[in-house]
């Protein structure tokens, strides 16, 4: 699956190394509990087996997951800087890997104490201290109805660490609305999207909406004919215009543009000729400026773009 994904170039997410949670440890794992000598020894077998394999492949890894809300290795260890020395130990091993705090409810529920923001920002600052270089934060985004100004000020306040931001199980909990409604679960879908494709510190979105014949675990983007549902023409829409958009200049050849940060490829049609040229938005600028000179006429076309990321 990794040479394949690679044979693509498709970027991998290696989720994850251990899993905090007690109720998803395999029988054996709890078995050595009350072992702390084996446990350990098991965990690190785990670590320096998959992380030594897939070193320099991936772009990230979620190393123990949803540490927030649980602590299994911590208490079967009694050592509750276990955590702190597994991201550590991660960082040897593979050092151009991201590593990310993964946690559920940061985004998605202001009424769980156990990940509000401040927690999370605690817990990074934790690692940072103990050494931890680069750290990335992993919201994993179970949404049902969103509170959009809730998530724009979780986002403004985690993006004062000035790490990057990634959703990293975006879903809608269809089967929890009134009717299953579809449509208003695709509605949804679209204002989270749009929240987080407009944030500056959001760098990564990835939806948990795997399909299979017997239903999706909250929700999909396609029926089981591999239609798009709902959901999944939201996705399609906002790709297509996220990805290409197509603008008419003023008279006097001014374009004025609120885009995404990153280098775009830029094609000109002037007189029946294109003419093709690159530019790059950069964060923290404010407005840019740029000017592309076109060689066959004396005409100059200016473009505006704005640096604050925001759907186009």
């Amino acid at each position: 699956m990794v040479s394949w994904c690679e044979a693509q170039g498709l970027n991998i997410r290696g989720h994850n190394i251990v899993w905090d949670d007690p109720h998803f440890q395999q029988p054996w794992v709890k078995a050595l509990a009350s072992k702390p000598d084996e446990l350990r020894q098991a965990v690190m077998a785990r670590v320096n087996s998959v992380v030594s394999r897939y070193a320099g492949r991936f772009i990230a890894w979620d190393v123990s997951n949803e540490q927030l809300h649980f602590s299994f290795y911590e208490d079967a260890l009694s050592d509750p800087s276990f955590s702190t020395s597994l991201f550590l130990d991660v960082q040897c091993l593979d050092p151009g890997a991201q590593l990310f705090v993964n946690d559920y409810n940061t985004l998605e529920n202001a009424n769980d104490p156990a990940s509000i923001p401040d927690a999370l920002l605690l817990k990074l600052h934790e690692l940072r201290a103990a050494g931890v270089l680069n750290l990335a934060i992993g919201l994993e985004a179970h949404f049902t109805k969103p509170d959009l100004a809730y998530m724009r000020s979780t986002l403004d306040k985690l993006g004062t660490l000035g790490l990057p931001i990634w959703l990293t199980e975006l879903d809608i909990n269809v089967q929890a609305l009134p009717n299953h409604n579809i449509s208003q679960a695709a509605i949804y879908l679209e204002d989270i999207l749009r929240e987080a494709f407009s944030h500056p510190a959001v760098k990564g979105i990835v939806m948990w909406t795997s399909w299979e014949p017997s239903g999706c675990y909250r929700m999909c983007l396609t029926d089981n004919n591999m239609d798009n549902l709902a959901t999944g023409n939201v996705v399609d829409a906002l790709l297509n215009e996220w990805q290409q958009v197509d603008i008419l200049a003023e008279s006097y050849g001014s374009i004025k543009w609120r885009g995404p940060h990153g280098t775009h490829n830029v094609s000109i049609r002037w007189n029946n000729i294109t003419y093709y040229s690159s530019l790059c938005v950069e964060p923290g600028k404010g407005t840019q400026r740029f000017i592309v000179e076109l060689p066959m006429s004396s005409n100059t076309l200016e473009m505006h773009l704005s640096s604050a990321s925001s759907s186009m």
